[in-house]
């Protein structure tokens, strides 16, 4: 029993090679993520032996560990990450004064390698268009916050040179791409350019900038806009600097709802090959937004032993608390698991409340018992994205099995 432990930093790790007696056998030391080092230090495992006999152990650290653990496994060498919040509860149990470097760090990893031997579970690569739509999906939601960000900002301007203008244009349309507004904001940049024009040259305007963009606008539409242009009263003076303002902030918002679109198209054209995802998209409150997000999050459902095994990996499971006579009846959800997915399954409820479904009405029923039972909302929310979650893992796996009786 041999224990490889590997602390990971960013392009280069720390190693340490320990045997079942806990003697190190290869003091921690250096290697750079280069072909170079990773090939010797492939090498050095296999001397000490195959997979029964030798087990790598790192820390999960996303981006960093990819090159490390990538090469190791496609050179048939047992690796097993580990959850970082595991391993700095084990240290701590044998390093209790708290000293810290990269050379302790690969000396104790190696030491949980051998201690839990039995346990260790090998990592196993995930499928590439499951890799690939995770990649993506994080991309998008980390894209999410500078979205908002931005919006914001053009909302208060446009409250500065168009209050009252929002109303007769729709925002931005993730399944198209599509932003009237900002669209809008595009061409025409204040009231007082607009009511410069007067009603019939603005009409004209109006209409040859729907053409252009491919919009249909309702009978009437410019008229009113000119109404309201005419009677608004914008804080901002029509000169150089209020136009540049307002197109500057118009292109940037335009220019971030065409990433969100195009990662999201890419993500929802390789989610549909999926077999799960035409189960997912029908159930209530899933969109064309969320469906192939929650299939890229989730990943490939096979991967989990149950539906209680996914609800723990996103964290809103609610383990018991027990001592003697004493059992905890207050408790609260672990939040140790998928943020990505809490996040998403808190949007599919919010969705829920408002479509209030008449069909595949599981998720809206059993939040509705939550509420009545006297739970707090967000205590019902969480309820209710437990049960989407459960839906979500039996129609997955129902969705494979067909799939493996028609081949």
């Amino acid at each position: 029993m041999i224990g490889v432990g590997i602390d990971v930093s960013k392009l280069k790790s720390t190693i340490c090679i320990m045997n079942e007696y806990g003697e190190v056998l290869q003091k921690p030391y250096e290697i750079m993520h280069t072909e170079t080092d990773l090939k010797e230090l492939t090498g050095r495992i296999k001397d000490y032996g195959g997979k029964n006999d030798v087990r790598v152990v790192m820390e999960a650290t996303g981006a960093y560990s990819r090159p490390i653990l990538y090469y190791l496994l496609d050179e048939d060498i047992f690796v097993s990450e580990i959850n970082p919040l595991a391993m700095k509860k084990y240290r701590s149990d044998i390093n209790f004064r708290g000293v810290k470097n990269d050379s302790i760090d690969a000396i104790a990893i190696a030491q949980y390698a051998v201690e839990k031997w039995n346990r260790l579970k090998e990592y196993k690569k995930a499928d590439e268009e499951y890799a690939a739509m995770k990649a993506l999906s994080r991309q998008y939601l980390s894209y999410m916050k500078p979205h908002v960000a931005l919006t914001q900002n053009l909302d208060h301007l446009i409250d500065q040179v168009m209050p009252g203008i929002k109303t007769e244009f729709e925002g931005y349309d993730p399944v198209t791409g599509k932003d009237k507004l900002a669209d809008f904001l595009e061409e025409f940049r204040h009231y007082d350019y607009i009511t410069s024009l007067g009603p019939k040259k603005f009409e004209e305007k109006f209409n040859k900038w729907a053409k252009k963009k491919g919009y249909r606008p309702r009978q009437g539409k410019s008229g009113k806009i000119y109404l309201l242009a005419k009677e608004g009263i914008p804080t901002l003076t029509y000169d150089s600097t209020s136009r540049l303002l307002v197109q500057q902030a118009a292109e940037a918002v335009r220019g971030m709802n065409q990433v969100l679109y195009r990662i999201l198209a890419q993500i929802r054209e390789l989610a549909e090959k999926r077999p799960e995802y035409s189960a997912v998209r029908s159930m209530s409150g899933v969109g064309d937004v969320l469906a192939p997000l929650l299939v890229a999050e989730v990943g490939d459902p096979r991967r989990y032993h149950s539906g209680d095994a996914l609800i723990a990996c996103i964290g809103i499971d609610v383990p018991p608390y027990e001592s003697g006579k004493f059992k905890a009846s207050e408790r609260r959800i672990t939040r140790k698991g998928s943020k990505q997915l809490r996040k998403l399954g808190y949007l599919l409820v919010k969705n829920l409340r408002k479509i209030k479904p008449t069909q595949d009405t599981a998720v809206y029923d059993y939040y509705l018992k939550k509420k009545a039972e006297g739970k707090k909302d967000k205590q019902a929310i969480v309820a209710g994205m437990n049960k989407f979650f459960r839906i979500y893992y039996a129609r997955a796996m129902e969705a494979y099995r067909d799939q493996a009786e028609k081949e």
